[in-house]
């Protein structure tokens, strides 16, 4: 059995390893494995780190202890990493990639990932795929952190995993994140 994966996110929150988005990527990896989402869960550890600069910090100061505990995805929102970076706000995916790699060095054991815009865009596509309570959505979109939680949270325990796989249909850096993480299992 390998060494688990590690999941960094911007995620606007304290330290915690239970929070919507994470548990909505954990479902639809279990979706993918054709596992229990709770086997899952074991394994695949997500780290909110509370904004880009702190989790572009973490991926240069702190990944070498994160690599030596499994593997690192580090899930970026294509809005806010180009300023940490100094790159221009214009600068292509594959721009951001290289200047990630630069300043974080290419290590084994870590990955990089670009959310299309941010994680509101992962809201927008779960709005889209099913009927979710508009107040509640806008309360989420406003970053309310609790229903955040909520609406994820809710997609997540479905047992029908129709929702989730909409919302990778909509939302393709959201797939390539879930597919990374089902290749590397």
């Amino acid at each position: 059995m390998s060494l688990g994966f590690i999941v960094l996110y911007e995620d606007q929150r304290a330290q915690t390893t239970s929070f919507g988005l994470h548990e909505l990527v954990v479902a639809c990896v279990a979706d993918r494995a054709a596992l229990a989402r709770h086997s899952v869960a074991e394994r695949l550890k997500g780290i909110p780190k509370k904004g880009a600069g702190n989790l572009l910090k973490a991926c240069t100061e702190d990944v070498e202890q994160l690599c030596n505990r499994g593997r690192v995805h580090a899930v970026f929102d294509c809005d806010k990493i180009r300023a940490p970076l100094n790159l221009p706000k214009d600068a292509t995916d594959r721009e951001v990639r290289a200047a990630l790699e630069k300043r974080c060095g290419r290590r084994e054991g870590l990955r990089f990932h670009l959310l299309d815009q941010n994680l509101e865009s992962v809201l927008v596509a779960l709005d889209q795929c099913s009927n979710v309570d508009r107040e509640q959505l806008s309360r989420a979109l406003a970053k309310d952190l609790i229903d955040r939680d909520l609406l994820f949270g809710s997609v997540a325990s479905m047992s029908d995993p129709h929702v989730r796989d909409c919302i990778q249909e909509r939302m393709p850096s959201f797939k390539d994140l879930i597919d990374a993480l089902f290749e590397a299992w």
